[in-house]
């Protein structure tokens, strides 16, 4: 197969999954075998949401170029693999278990690689459902929130998932109820997962709204949320205080202070919550003993952790 009819075969596969629709239900897409391996799977929701389940291995190594026709807040998790991506002309490294917020019908510029296995599930949210769920997290109906670029500062942003996302993610790959509730299953998810993620992103905006005075100047925020970041890929052996401090380029009080701001609870207890999280999602998975969980996001003592653990969630790990 020439390249040229790989590329147009895999660009229509693309632009399918861009095209609007007013349906409901499930469509499920098998790679033709001339492309590669693997599937897609389109879920539309009542809400307008739309989840899109991709699983699949290319033959060849592919750059596409694609502009979605509709304006829409897209959320991509990548679970397994890593692409080179650009949109809007500003170029990024994906790699597994990372996040990527984009908005509008921007330009996007992707590099598949060959024979790399590709797990991604990706999140469309239509502009007036975003409206929506804004004024629904935000107290004051009258706030002026804006532009969602504007809102979240710029056309995209990628970041490490977060433990309790990876958990919510985990369930949505896995839903264990037939046809007939698949899709409520599924729209709440979306929903609790949504919840999750912007309230992590719009927290500071919702504090200084309500009149509380920050302790943050110029990019301390972005510094904060870079310690926050350390902190998620290094939870088994976490760097001091000092050491995150130095790492961002904050002083001990504004780091410690910041946290408290952006995520309403210590630097520790931060630590703390994304490692029961993590707890949580692997315990799910069943690959691994409580000791080992336990290990694995960083306590030494499995008794301890199971205090910890019940203490959060009301269970103990051995009942999930």
């Amino acid at each position: 197969m020439s390249s040229t009819v790989f590329n147009r075969t895999f660009c229509g596969l693309l632009e399918r999954m861009h095209l609007p629709s007013a349906n409901t239900g499930v469509e499920r897409i098998q790679f033709p075998e001339t492309v590669g391996q693997g599937t897609i799977e389109r879920i539309r929701l009542h809400s307008g949401m739309e989840i899109h389940i991709w699983d699949f291995q290319l033959r060849e190594a592919d750059d596409v170029e694609i502009t979605s026709p509709v304006s829409f807040i897209d959320l991509n998790f990548l679970l397994h693999g890593h692409i080179d991506y650009c949109i809007d002309g500003v170029s990024q490294h994906a790699i597994e278990n990372f996040s990527q917020l984009s908005f509008r019908n921007q330009a996007k510029k992707i590099k598949y690689i060959a024979g790399v296995q590709m797990t991604f599930l990706k999140i469309r949210v239509p502009p007036p459902r975003f409206d929506e769920f804004m004024q629904q997290i935000y107290s004051d109906r009258s706030l002026d929130f804006g532009p969602v670029d504007e809102m979240f500062g710029g056309s995209y942003c990628q970041e490490a998932l977060d433990p309790a996302i990876q958990v919510i993610l985990w369930q949505m790959m896995r839903c264990p109820y037939p046809k007939g509730l698949r899709n409520m299953y599924m729209e709440a998810k979306v929903t609790e997962l949504l919840s999750i993620y912007f309230w992590q992103l719009i927290r500071p905006s919702v504090c200084n709204s309500q009149g509380k005075a920050s302790v943050l100047r110029g990019d301390d925020e972005e510094k904060i949320h870079a310690a926050g970041q350390l902190l998620l890929q290094n939870m088994e052996n976490p760097p001091s205080l000092i050491e995150i401090a130095r790492h961002v380029g904050l002083n001990d009080f504004k780091l410690k202070a910041g946290f408290k701001e952006l995520f309403g609870t210590t630097v520790f207890g931060y630590l703390r919550e994304k490692r029961l999280e993590k707890a949580f999602y692997l315990l799910q998975q069943g690959q691994l003993n409580i000791s080992e969980v336990a290990y694995s996001v960083g306590y030494s003592n499995p008794g301890y952790f199971a205090s910890a653990f019940k203490e959060k969630y009301g269970l103990k790990p051995s009942q999930l």
